[in-house]
């Protein structure tokens, strides 16, 4: 029997995804429009809100956690009424529940979080290597997913429940934290557990709070969201306000064996996929991201890596070869550093630009394919 024909035929049930815990009065994730929103509804103005928001995101976890009234007491003209009102909002972010720092990736930490509810998730911040004094932070949109991907541990452990918004975009604050003083996380990639479009409203949200000059401010193209082609998700994204970058996971030049490796393309096979992405909006000189998981024995074949320039011609696209990561129990194994070099050189012939991804944290399970937090529960 091959790796790939036991695989569950299924696809994913995509009826509603299990929803986030109550949002309440809290003010993390609101986008700035609603925040404002909410805070003339208190008694207060524009500018009011705008200095709140500021101060919110600027605080750090200890003041966040001193309460929404102790962190306006310092904003002069706030009215009364607002203030009176501050006693019941909240600010919370996640708990820190694990910390792990990679001794063969100097510069990578996995933190496992979890919330008010109990729900733990991952995200996993590591130190860009090409620009001092900045870093990267690959969040997670889920606790768990169901988009079912048989070589990725997150997909194989199930769906808990999706991530608010202040969930999303919390984990940034979290990880701010471990950043040096000067330093600075400049990019956000939503790469880690989950299919963001599967969660769509709170991812979306979540764009703005880390876009937003007022909130976070991480500038709209340091902010990649990654799908393994949801297309209703994807048609809403093109009609975004904030331009974010994209990331699209391939993994397979043809439907028979991309319906094996992403249960999804049975529901959105490839054609429907590419057409969608087609008339995706780009800004001038950015492209799409295809990320291509790299399975010895599986899709490595000549012919697999010759058929991906012509499926992708008439696309802005850059495809990210990622030898797989092992995680037990998949069945899969990864190619050899040499086989991921010539079958990248044999992409590249066929006509479409190629990188080969080098894994961040392997020894803390934090590269691509290996966060799930049931493994990672603390003692």
């Amino acid at each position: 029997m091959s790796r790939i024909s036991a695989i569950d035929s299924r696809p994913p049930v995509l009826g509603p995804s299990p929803s986030g815990t109550p949002e309440g009065c809290e003010l993390l994730g609101l986008p700035p429009a609603a925040f404002i929103e909410r805070v003339r509804d208190a008694g207060g103005g524009e500018l009011h809100a705008r200095k709140l928001l500021r101060r919110l995101y600027r605080a750090n976890e200890a003041e966040r956690r001193a309460g929404v009234e102790t962190l306006a007491a310092g904003i002069p003209g706030l009215p009364n009424r607002l203030l009176a009102r501050l006693r019941d909002w909240r600010a919370e972010t996640p708990r820190v529940a694990r910390r792990q720092v990679s001794a063969a990736d100097p510069g990578t930490v996995k933190l496992l979080l979890e919330s008010a509810d109990g729900a733990t998730f991952e995200t996993v911040l590591f130190r860009n290597r090409r620009a001092a004094g900045r870093w990267s932070l690959c969040v997670s949109t889920q606790a768990g997913c169901r988009m079912a991907c048989p070589f990725c541990a997150t997909g194989r452990a199930g769906l808990k429940r999706n991530l608010t918004a202040a969930e999303i975009a919390g984990q940034l604050l979290v990880a701010r934290e471990e950043v040096p003083a000067g330093e600075r996380i400049a990019n956000v990639v939503a790469m880690g557990m989950g299919e963001p479009l599967d969660n769509l409203p709170a991812t979306l949200d979540a764009i703005e709070v880390l876009n937003s000059s007022d909130c976070l401010g991480v500038a709209a193209d340091r902010i990649v969201i990654s799908t393994c082609g949801h297309v209703p998700g994807l048609e809403r994204l093109a009609r975004h306000p904030v331009p974010v970058g994209l990331a699209v996971s391939l993994h397979a030049s043809t439907d028979a064996l991309r319906d094996r490796l992403v249960p999804l393309n049975r529901r959105y096979p490839l054609a429907r996929l590419l057409a969608t992405l087609k008339r995706h909006p780009l800004k001038t000189g950015k492209w799409i991201c295809f990320e291509y998981i790299l399975l010895k024995g599986v899709n490595d074949s000549d012919r697999d890596a010759a058929a991906l320039g012509p499926l992708l011609e008439g696309l802005r696209a850059l495809v990210q070869i990622i030898p797989y990561n092992p995680i037990e129990g998949a069945g899969f194994e990864p190619p050899t550093a040499a086989g991921a070099r010539e079958f990248a050189a044999r992409v590249r012939d066929s006509g479409v630009p190629v990188a080969l991804r080098r894994s961040r944290g392997p020894d803390i399970d934090a590269a691509c394919g290996q966060l799930r937090a049931a493994d990672s529960a603390p003692d």
